[in-house]
């Protein structure tokens, strides 16, 4: 388990627009874009690139 959160701890930066934090961070961002995705025909999902 310690190594899974020193994991999501960990900076990243790209992969999506304009956006730097952790990864745990990325997670929940992407989380809330697909569920406005979802949610509204007006958003368009455009993914994210994920690179270790």
């Amino acid at each position: 388990m310690d190594a899974y959160e020193r994991r999501l701890l960990g900076e990243v930066r790209g992969a999506l627009p304009d956006f730097t934090g952790t990864r745990r961070r990325h997670i929940y961002r992407q989380a809330q874009r697909l569920q406005a995705a979802i949610s509204s025909p007006n958003i368009a999902w455009t993914g994210l690139s994920w690179r270790p």
